[in-house]
């Protein structure tokens, strides 16, 4: 019966730690740090959405600029000679021009579109990561 008193204290102790280090908690802090991590995925992925929307608004200027000018251009050799061959190729350039700028125009439409969606998956990580009890 004294080997039992003896060794209580410390199998008590051993039963308290294993209790304090069980799994529960780790999983918590691992799930939640998990969850952070995705918040921090999404922002990445959402930021580089906002960097090519904003590269191709710029190139989208640049573009329809360059058509304006050549419509003028295209305009005053029509104007000077109908029939000439620079009016013809100011045309086909302009064309061209044009269809780029449609390209562009699409695909800054699919990036705003990817990026509303983006942002909605954040918002609803945001709450979910927010929601879980943070130990």
């Amino acid at each position: 019966m004294k080997a039992w008193k003896k060794y209580f204290p410390l199998s008590l102790m051993m039963i308290i730690i294993m209790g304090s280090c069980s799994p529960k908690v780790s999983n918590e802090k691992i799930d939640s740090l998990e969850g952070q991590e995705a918040v921090l995925k999404k922002s990445t992925e959402l930021n580089k959405l906002k960097q090519d929307l904003e590269k191709n608004l710029l190139k989208q200027a640049d573009l329809t600029k360059e058509v304006e000018e050549i419509n003028r251009a295209a305009a005053a050799s029509a104007k000077a000679n109908p029939i000439s061959d620079e009016a013809a190729k100011d045309a086909k350039q302009a064309k061209k021009l044009t269809d780029q700028l449609k390209g562009v125009n699409s695909d800054i439409s699919d990036l705003r579109k990817d990026i509303e969606k983006k942002e909605k998956e954040l918002k609803e990580l945001k709450a979910r990561v927010e929601a879980a009890p943070a130990n």
